[in-house]
């Protein structure tokens, strides 16, 4: 008897398993019946079985060795199963795609070995089912469900299954495909898929003769046309005429299989208005490797040429204007420094004169007039000797640092504050142990004289230096019980000759403490109804902040 053809159904390559199964099924059912035992009818006769018995076998063998080698060079797993589901065929890529040897499987139920627990009672239900009726839902079909690996792990396969029936017995052959990989392929096109349509820039590919293939909802927006009216369109629907040249240029980059990172140009929108885009360009290619087409990026950059042209022009009107204002403040720290060397030696001369006659007029009158002479004459030297400061500030001139002991120049401070204001109280006060720091001493001691003087105008009754540190800094805060600084007010207090109190400031003694602060890479800050001086306890931010 021939061996049964396969389901009308199947596939090709299914029908070539089918094939080999019902070849190596064929060939053993005619081995046992060419070795039933027959009575001889004479000697020549039996020789001549005998023979026919060897050719039988040696065709069955060359059959069966056919039919394996049609089985075992399939790219695809082949599993044969019996009526009952039990395994009769397994070959090795099989083996490969499952774990589990032939030799571990023929035999075995196909259930317990690749079919999922979810899916077990369907496998078996449907199996019943076909040899019993002969019809099934999955019979001659292509299906993708999970199966089950030997280490336990569910990983998705392309199924087809094949029933052969001879002589009332049922085998039924599955061809079966891993397609982790397409699937994964295919979850990743998606994702590609929704990044593209989703991104705010326009993306365009087009075949190697420049013909739109996809076409995204950006750059739907940005050009005016839906895709059904770009796709299949040459890309010269969104370049200017004269500039349809570099298209051609850039597309034969492509072609090479050259990527154009960036390119500036002009493309058109479906009403015609000129946009200024920036284009990257990419090659496509096939599974071989091979150019088939071309992925355009368009960003619309027109308002940024705008904005850029806008940029130029407040930066060139700024550069003008900073080099005014560098000329002016270059002027005016001459005029300073002129004006500040110009009056100390008559204010000197002033000084000297008056304190003679003060010693050697001894007339009450003239004595007060005299005694005002000097005291002004000081004021003036105390206003050059600031005007003189500021100058240096602003030239940068360079701190010597070295160990100070800044407790001690605050007592030192508060002392000369004491005798200029002998009705407040001044006091010094730590909160922890201070060392030595690499700091410019004269400087300091500006920073603590202006701010002692400062406090005096305003204390009512006391004053206190608390000395401290933060993090890597020493911290001196004044602290004095008159009225405070109103806080829109504390932004002005460090502008130069800004003397906000009405009480005869010069409104350069905070601006001047403030610079030496930062001289030295610290700060001088107005905080909670006190100033606050930080400076660098180490010399090497104090010479960093001097560079």
């Amino acid at each position: 008897m021939r061996p049964s053809l396969p389901h009308p159904g199947a596939s090709s390559a299914g029908k070539v398993a089918v094939v080999a199964t019902a070849v190596v099924s064929w060939a053993r059912r005619r081995q046992v019946a060419g070795s039933s035992p027959r009575a001889p009818r004479t000697t020549a006769s039996t020789g001549a079985g005998v023979d026919e018995a060897r050719e039988a076998e040696t065709r069955r063998q060359r059959a069966e060795e056919r039919a394996r080698s049609v089985i075992d060079s399939c790219a695809d797993a082949f599993v044969a199963i019996d009526a009952t589901g039990m395994v009769a065929e397994w070959n090795s890529q099989a083996e490969r795609v499952f774990g589990w040897r032939r030799e571990e499987v023929l035999g075995r139920a196909l259930a317990d070995t690749i079919v999922p627990p979810s899916l077990r009672q369907a496998h078996l239900e449907g199996l019943r089912r076909v040899v019993a009726t002969g019809e099934g839902r999955v019979l001659g079909q292509s299906l993708e469900l999970d199966a089950l690996h030997r280490d336990g792990h569910l990983f998705p396969v392309e199924l087809s299954l094949s029933p052969v029936c001879h002589g009332g017995r049922w085998t039924f052959n599955a061809f079966i495909r891993d397609i982790t990989k397409r699937r994964e392929r295919a979850e990743a096109a998606q994702r590609l898929a929704a990044i593209v349509e989703s991104s705010q820039d326009a993306i365009v590919s087009t075949d190697l003769e420049g013909l739109i293939q996809t076409w995204n909802g950006a750059a739907g927006a940005m050009y005016g046309y839906e895709a059904a009216e770009a796709i299949g369109r040459p890309m010269s629907l969104i370049v200017p005429a004269e500039r349809r040249h570099e298209v051609e240029h850039l597309l034969d980059e492509v072609r090479r299989g050259v990527r154009v990172p960036h390119h500036e140009t002009t493309q058109l929108t479906k009403s015609g208005m000129t946009l200024e885009v920036a284009l990257t360009l990419s090659p496509v290619r096939d599974a071989s490797g091979s150019v088939v087409g071309a992925s355009a990026v368009a960003r619309d950059i027109s308002e940024q040429r705008w904005l850029a042209a806008t940029l130029d022009t407040t930066l060139s009107s700024l550069e003008a204007a900073l080099a005014e204002a560098r000329l002016s403040a270059q002027t005016s720290r001459r005029f300073l420094a002129d004006a500040a060397h110009q009056l100390r030696t008559p204010l000197g001369g002033i000084r000297a004169a008056a304190e003679t006659l003060l010693h050697d007029l001894p007339p009450p009158s003239r004595d007060r007039l005299l005694g005002n002479l000097i005291a002004e004459a000081s004021r003036a030297g105390r206003l050059v000797a600031r005007l003189l400061q500021v100058a240096r500030l602003d030239q940068g001139e360079a701190l010597a640092p070295e160990p100070v002991d800044v407790v001690a120049l605050c007592h030192e401070e508060a002392k000369r504050a004491r005798a200029h204001s002998p009705d407040l109280h001044i006091g010094v006060r730590t909160t922890a142990p201070l060392q030595p720091c690499e700091l410019d001493p004269h400087a300091v001691r500006e920073i603590l004289a202006n701010l002692l003087d400062n406090a005096r105008r305003h204390a009512r009754h006391r004053i206190e230096l608390v000395v401290g540190t933060e993090d890597d800094t020493v911290a001196v805060a004044v602290v004095d019980d008159g009225p405070g600084l109103p806080m829109e007010l504390v932004e002005r207090a460090f502008e130069r000759f800004a003397s906000l109190d009405g009480m005869g400031g010069s409104g350069l003694g905070l601006p001047i403490a403030s610079g030496l602060a930062e001289a030295h890479g610290g700060e001088l800050r107005y905080e909670s109804r006190r100033f606050i001086l930080r400076l660098p306890m180490t010399v090497e931010k104090v010479r960093a902040a001097a560079r």
